[in-house]
């Protein structure tokens, strides 16, 4: 079930669970990028299991390369935060959707390492 728009609400972004996840992935990006940051050599999602979406991808992909993930405690906050990077280049921009109600864990990992980021 989709959240309403509550006035009542703050941005999500705004949340001090917000700020402190973005902080941390833009530090955990940028320790594992080699000269500069591309964010296009990054993934974002969300999930409500991190341990499967591990596993999923790593099937898909072969290797999972610096994987963190971060419990954003609501999907409407790990949406804001999936949506900012995906807005800055990380990857899968085309493919949001789908999460589940329950879904408030955010994950990254990069997709594939190259010398030059």
């Amino acid at each position: 079930m989709k959240e309403r728009f509550n006035e009542n609400l703050p941005s999500p972004l705004s949340t001090d669970t917000a700020k402190s996840i973005i902080s941390k992935i833009e530090r955990w990006v940028e320790k594992h990028s080699t000269a500069w940051v591309v964010y296009g050599n990054w993934y974002i999602g969300i999930t409500n299991n991190p341990n499967a979406r591990a596993s999923a991808h790593k099937s898909a992909n072969g290797h999972l390369y610096f994987w963190n993930e971060y419990d954003a405690r609501s999907r409407r906050i790990a949406e804001a935060i999936e949506t900012r990077f995906h807005n800055k280049g990380m990857k899968e921009r085309d493919l949001k959707g789908g999460a589940r109600d329950d879904s408030r864990y955010v994950y990254v990992f990069k997709k594939h390492p190259t010398i030059a980021d």
